[in-house]
């Protein structure tokens, strides 16, 4: 489950929708699509935006915008979004690209992904956690 966002509660329906426009078809052998989720306990809608609330809520369903793809195991990994902008809080519309662009150029980034994320390599079990190390005396109760 590395790298996933892991299998949903029991208690929330969880499907994929397929994005034409995008290529990811619900339906294939892989299945990739839009993430939707329906559960008694979710929101109403957004304050005072029904424009809004029509928009990601449909039969039911929470279209989040986020492209997932089911693994295997049943747990689900996020590898797409539908839309590439954020709003901050002070109004202003943000792009996903651009950020990754700016992160991209930064000497060293990659390096700490992997120290933050793991390389394929430590995820595997080959070598170890950089933060890993020896406590020189036994773990006590209260410590």
């Amino acid at each position: 489950m590395i790298g996933t966002v892991g299998p949903s509660l029991p208690s929330v329906d969880v499907c994929l929708e397929s994005v034409p426009d995008m290529e990811y078809d619900a339906l294939a052998s892989i299945l990739r699509g839009e993430i939707c989720i329906r559960v008694r306990t979710l929101f109403l809608g957004y304050y005072k935006r029904k424009d809004l609330t029509k928009e990601v809520m449909i039969d039911g369903w929470f279209h989040t915008g986020d492209i997932g793809e089911w693994q295997p195991d049943g747990s689900m990994k996020i590898i797409d979004r539908k839309k590439n902008i954020f709003k901050l809080s002070q109004g202003e519309y943000v792009s996903f690209k651009n950020l990754e662009n700016i992160y991209s150029l930064v000497s060293g980034i990659d390096a700490l992904r992997r120290q933050l994320f793991g390389s394929p390599e430590r995820r595997s079990g080959r070598s170890r956690s950089p933060w890993a190390r020896k406590r020189r005396s036994p773990i006590r109760e209260g410590s």
